[in-house]
């Protein structure tokens, strides 16, 4: 059943991700990224960072980071994560490359510009930039901002907090992205085609699941 919800072009895009994912970080790993000059004409490996943030629940987690995939997937992003709990929790979902980042980045958010309108407008080469989208500013610039890639080509990181919830729907209401949406998810299921690609639980949880 769960081949069933893949298209045929969603199963190529996703192994496409996964080398492209495999190839951003064996460029330039995540963890050396802070060492490469923003204005380097070699700065052109591109970072997407799900955020673990405490006391939020396992499927507001879960929902916000299938979002976040997707938007790698669209952006050409490297997907890196930072909770410890999914160490225990999956299996890594890419072939070659790891997605966990071998330490918490980002601890001080002060050094994330917060006006993205601005940030967006000078295409300055910037560090990074945190995405709320439970701001309307921000929800409409992921509408509204036309292509995703070029729209943060100049955004080294971009950092989404793991409360943020589902943001799939703002996606799909991009008009430079719509319908390539709709060809690698005609029935208009997503969610559940992006978790069985990227959520492997590991062999201890299986173990840990009491037999029926």
């Amino acid at each position: 059943a769960g081949a069933k919800q893949f298209s045929h072009k969603l199963q190529h895009i996703l192994k496409r991700y996964n080398r492209i994912h495999d190839k951003l970080l064996q460029e330039l790993p995540a963890d050396q990224s802070f060492n490469m000059p923003l204005t380097s004409r070699n700065n052109t490996v591109r970072y997407i960072y799900f955020r673990h943030r405490q006391d939020t629940d396992l499927a507001t987690q879960f929902y916000t980071l299938l979002s976040t995939y997707l938007l790698a997937i669209l952006t050409d992003r490297a997907l890196i994560v930072d909770n410890e709990e999914y160490k225990q929790m999956m299996c890594e979902p890419f072939t070659r490359s790891s997605w966990f980042a071998s330490e918490i980045l980002f601890k001080d958010t002060d050094m994330i510009p917060k006006n993205l309108n601005q940030a967006l407008s000078t295409r300055r080469p910037i560090r990074a930039v945190q995405l709320d989208f439970t701001d309307y500013q921000f929800r409409a610039i992921l509408q509204c901002s036309g292509n995703l890639k070029e729209a943060f080509s100049h955004v080294q990181w971009l950092v989404i907090d793991d409360n943020v919830g589902q943001f799939v729907n703002l996606m799909f209401a991009n008009t430079a992205h719509d319908q390539y949406l709709w060809e690698l998810f005609p029935s208009g299921a997503v969610i559940a085609p992006l978790y069985h690609s990227l959520i492997h639980p590991s062999n201890q949880i299986w173990q840990d699941i009491p037999a029926l």
